[in-house]
């Protein structure tokens, strides 16, 4: 079981306090800032879903509303009593906990929210109580005229009267002949009665009776004997209001008590889930997760925060609480990525004054009571807990004059403290082991203290300066060494250092006294006589520190430029096998159309030979061998038209040279010359972004039209024309994957142009998602182009993010 020591020490009160500002109900805010660590991992478990399903309420902006409802324990205990009666105030209070209640049961929903409709559901509600508290009750909280039939004749009596007795004052007051005696020319009321101010000079000029007399004197407060009975019967009637009101809280009370331990079990319900609400409030604005809670001794903290340091960032103000459904985002808070536990079992983390370490151990402490307490923490999703059954810590300066007790000796009543407790379970933080004393004999207590705290099974984390301790570390098994990066400021060629707050595991870090105590203005004689001073042991741990955090650093650099390159394969891998699949698609439909082409033909001839067979079987003679005679005519027209087509008319290329355009015959493709081997008498080609090997020999002047495209215009010169909308037609996709964007927008305004003609309706472009570059520069280029309608990316099936859908 944590102790409170442990609460005080990491400040688990402070942090409470945020998310208990965020409460509705006086109990519901005392639980919160009495929460702390559960005993069992499912009890863990249990609240850390609830409280999801809380902050569930504010993803979907609904949420049961809860009323503000003050501590209504002492209310109840003192209608427990049999004939005890609540004042009005008193029963109006209890109100807001049935309106709420109420509130709660309409969001019962087992399928969604499993845990807090289990809780809902054991509310009762005692809507019939509500609404008899409503019809006694007026707006203004004050007992209604229809709370009672004889309370409404009660008050109408006591209506009347008022207005016979102010008219029998307002005719007293008239009077001419009272005009120089009266004070005032108004009533007023003394003592309950209707009075009128009279001159004190002027007593028993109205017969009456002397209810007051004024702070100067000068006024006395007469009750006229004539309004007197007047003013009994009200009297009288007000007294029967007051017996009526009395009764109707006595019922009121008697229906309350009856039903008392439900509405108490309610009011539990209630103030129970206004905690949980309100701790899923607070983990919404601070960017909260819920954490994984492991039995195994596992410690993996990532992105972890201090609550109050977020605090701080934030500017949270529980005065004036912003009801955001958003997470506040906070500049400047360096998050804490900490592991620990299976081979390494105790980690000493070292580094300059002020950088972090004193900081870094109590975030370590309090994410923990946070998590073993239900609630969600300031740490990335994936982090993990470990379950522990106590937090021993030791931080701070303990020295006590009372005690007589030096800050040394405070340490170590604290470490037989620790040693003793310490167990399988348990995790043990120690700011600054091993200091106040000898720094070699300190060295030599803190290495023993730490080997015997994981010798009985527990973790721990420890801060230190010693350079033995660091040693230590380094060689033992199951310790590690942890640092608190310092950044290097370079000021006008003067080296300075700052505290970057990031824990770098498995390098110990350096003090960087020097460096610190010249940024705040020690004389320079006085530092470098330090480091004369300075032990040769000191030195060799100073310069080995440094030579490993270069050597880190180099590395560290490697593995970026291993990741970079590895990333980058990654993309060219995935990049040939679309291009690829999209080449064995277009391969295939090319295929279809040709094999298509071919069976039209093959029926045309077949057609033709048909016709020119019947025509021979009609013909005569003379018929049959003229028929003949054009069949073998046309044949030998065909094949000199062949002859033209295949004809090789292309020119000699002149001073072949690099940078010079040529057409490769073997290929029947135009290129550029890129290099050239005279004595090989080969030359490489730069061909549709390829570099090919070929012979000078294969080299003519560049024709100007592609192969197809000369193809084409010879068979047009011989006379034959074909159907070239096969050929022709477009893919209804433009792929332009690797593409760069001035490479890629010259082909797509082509290809939007070329599209329009075939009278598409709608084509796919397929960019890819990599940087977002191209994709941001396709969809910007369409939403100025003339002929496009509108575009959308496109559905996953069709690639979603990576494609983009236009319509013309």
């Amino acid at each position: 079981m944590t102790r409170a020591k442990t609460l005080e020490l990491l400040e688990f009160a402070k942090i409470l306090k945020i998310p208990a500002a965020f409460a509705c109900t006086a109990k519901g805010k005392a639980i919160v800032e009495s929460s702390g660590p559960l005993q069992g991992v499912e009890q863990i478990k249990t609240k850390i879903e609830t409280i999801t399903e809380c902050r569930n309420f504010f993803t979907e902006k609904k949420r049961p509303y809860v009323e503000n409802i003050d501590d209504l324990a002492r209310i109840f205990k003192r209608l427990k009593p049999e004939g005890a009666v609540l004042d009005a105030s008193e029963v109006l209070s209890i109100q807001p906990l049935l309106i709420s209640a109420l509130n709660l049961q309409t969001f019962i929903n087992f399928e969604v929210y499993p845990l807090l409709s289990t809780m809902f559901a054991a509310i009762e509600t005692h809507p019939q109580i509500k609404s008899e508290i409503e019809r006694t009750f007026d707006r203004e909280g004050k007992i209604a005229d229809e709370a009672s039939g004889a309370l409404f004749q009660i008050r109408r009596g006591i209506k009347a009267f008022e207005g016979r007795l102010r008219a029998s004052l307002d005719n007293i007051i008239k009077r001419k002949s009272l005009k120089p005696h009266i004070q005032d020319s108004y009533y007023t009321e003394r003592n309950g009665r209707f009075v009128i101010p009279l001159k004190r000079s002027s007593k028993g000029q109205v017969p009456g009776v002397l209810h007051d007399i004024s702070n100067s004197g000068e006024t006395i407060f007469i009750e006229p004997f004539e309004t007197q009975t007047i003013g009994n019967e009200l009297e009288t009637l007000k007294a029967e209001e007051k017996l009526e009101i009395y009764r109707i809280l006595q019922k009121l009370s008697q229906t309350l008590r009856k039903a008392l331990p439900s509405i108490e079990e309610d009011y539990r319900i209630v103030c129970e889930y206004d905690a949980l609400n309100a701790i899923a409030h607070f983990a919404v604005l601070a960017d909260m997760h819920p954490p994984s809670i492991s039995d195994s001794m596992e410690i993996r903290i990532y992105k972890g925060r201090h609550p109050l340091l977020w605090k701080r960032f934030a500017n949270f103000d529980a005065n004036n609480i912003s009801l955001q459904n958003t997470a506040i985002v906070t500049k400047g808070l360096v998050p804490l990525d900490f592991e620990l536990g299976g081979k390494h079992r105790c980690m000493v983390i070292s580094g300059s004054n002020a950088g972090g370490k004193t900081v870094a151990l109590k975030t370590i402490g309090v994410l923990h009571l946070m998590a073993l307490s239900g609630m969600h923490i300031p740490a990335s999703p994936d982090s993990v807990i470990a379950f522990l059954e106590d937090i021993l810590v030791d931080i701070g300066d303990e020295q006590s004059i009372e005690e007589n007790l030096s800050t040394f000796s405070a340490h170590i009543t604290h470490m037989a403290d620790i040693l003793q407790k310490s167990a399988k379970n348990t995790l043990v933080l120690i700011d600054e082991l091993g200091t106040g004393t000898d720094p070699e004999e300190g060295g030599a207590l803190a290495c023993s203290i730490l080997t015997e705290i994981i010798s009985k099974g527990a973790l721990c984390t420890a801060t230190t300066h010693l350079s033995s301790l660091k040693v230590f570390a380094h060689t033992k098994d199951g310790f590690i060494n942890g640092s608190m990066e310092m950044d290097t400021v370079d000021t006008y060629g003067k080296i300075t250092f700052k505290p970057s707050y990031k824990l770098n595991v498995g390098q110990p870090g350096q003090s960087h006294a020097f460096e610190i105590a010249r940024t705040l203005g020690l004389p320079e004689n006085i530092i470098e006589g330090a480091k004369l001073l300075l032990s040769g042991e000191g030195m060799k741990m100073e310069s080995l520190l440094t030579s490993l955090r270069q050597r880190q650093q180099q590395y560290e650099q490697e593995i970026e430029e291993t990741k970079r390159i590895k990333a980058e394969v990654a993309y060219l891998k995935q990049y040939f096998n679309d291009e690829l699949a999209y080449i064995k698609k277009s391969k295939k439909q090319s295929l279809l159309r040709a094999y298509e082409s071919a069976e039209d033909m093959v029926k045309k001839a077949k057609r033709e030979v048909i016709t020119f067979l019947e025509e021979l079987k009609r013909a005569d003679k003379e018929r049959a061998i003229q028929i003949a005679k054009d069949m073998e005519h046309n044949l030998s027209d065909i094949k000199k038209k062949k002859v033209a087509i295949t004809a090789d008319d292309s020119k000699p290329l002149e001073d072949p040279q690099p940078g010079k355009n040529a057409f490769i015959k073997s290929l029947k493709l135009d290129g550029t010359i890129f290099t050239i081997n005279e004595k090989k008498g080969k030359c490489t080609v730069l061909v549709q972004g390829r570099e090919v090997e070929v012979s000078l020999t294969e080299l003519s002047a560049p024709s100007g039209d592609s192969v197809k495209e000369k193809v084409f215009k010879r068979l047009k010169s011989a006379g034959i024309e074909i159907d070239r909308s096969v050929e022709n037609a477009i893919p209804m996709e433009l792929r332009l994957l690797g593409k760069r964007v001035d490479q890629a927008l010259s082909m797509l305004e082509k290809y939007l142009n070329d599209a329009v003609m075939e009278q598409y309706k709608t084509v796919k472009i397929i960019h890819g998602i990599g940087t977002g570059i191209l994709a941001n520069a396709v969809r910007q280029y369409l939403s100025s182009h003339p002929l496009v309608q509108g575009f959308q990316k496109g559905s996953p099936e069709e690639g979603g993010d990576g494609v983009t859908v236009v319509q013309f």
